[in-house]
């Protein structure tokens, strides 16, 4: 079977032109094929209206939206959230545990949140994960009733990303998937996607 050719090149210089004119999208990425697009936001992005802005774009071009799939991620270092990052710290024993901190700001207070699990990049990526469940919980002063599913760095296109899974227990159930650029710290991309995945619940609970 002959290999699948690579979409036009004018075809994807001319979409990214045009959605790089719409509001709230800093950068775009095509995958090696032109099929799959990365829309890079800023935080006061809506993911959905972006991604029909993406679509309209997309037929203004002249091609087909159906053709082409959407994904919409932030850069961690332009996430603007109620609940502000701060940083992460990593401490590993003797007997090859390693305990990940959280710090999170909330107007002017600082929380942290601990976790630990053994040494390994995957396995610490679900700690820093974990921890950021742990500070946000200490910082609400609740439970949030999320289930960690899991955390994985994703090199799909041309960029590292970080997406975690979340599980949250109510009436209804929610599935919540957060996704952040990974930069030079996957532990603090992993926290970061923490916060990415639950900004709407967090703004409720902490405006209240």
């Amino acid at each position: 079977m002959a290999p699948q050719s690579h979409r036009d090149t004018s075809v994807t210089s001319s979409l990214r032109s045009r959605l790089l004119e719409i509001d709230g999208l800093e950068s775009v990425i095509f995958d090696d094929q032109g099929d799959v697009v990365v829309l890079v936001a800023i935080q006061r992005a809506s993911s959905l209206q972006l991604i029909d802005e993406a679509r309209r774009a997309a037929a203004a071009a002249g091609s087909d939206p159906e053709a082409f799939t959407f994904l919409v991620v932030v850069r961690p270092d332009r996430l603007e959230r109620r609940a502000r990052f701060e940083r992460t710290e990593r401490f590993e024993s003797a007997d090859r545990e390693v305990r990940v901190r959280v710090f999170l700001e909330w107007e002017g207070v600082s929380y942290s949140g601990d976790a630990v699990g053994e040494k390994g990049t995957a396995i610490e990526l679900k700690t820093a994960a974990a921890a950021a469940l742990d500070a946000l919980e200490t910082m609400t002063g609740q439970k949030l009733g999320v289930r960690l599913v899991g955390v994985k760095q994703v090199r799909a296109f041309d960029a590292e990303l970080t997406v975690v899974s979340l599980y949250r227990i109510g009436a209804p159930a929610q599935k919540l998937l957060g996704s952040v650029l990974t930069g030079a710290d996957p532990l603090r991309a992993a926290a970061l996607a923490v916060l990415n995945a639950l900004n709407r619940t967090l703004g409720n609970l902490l405006n209240r």
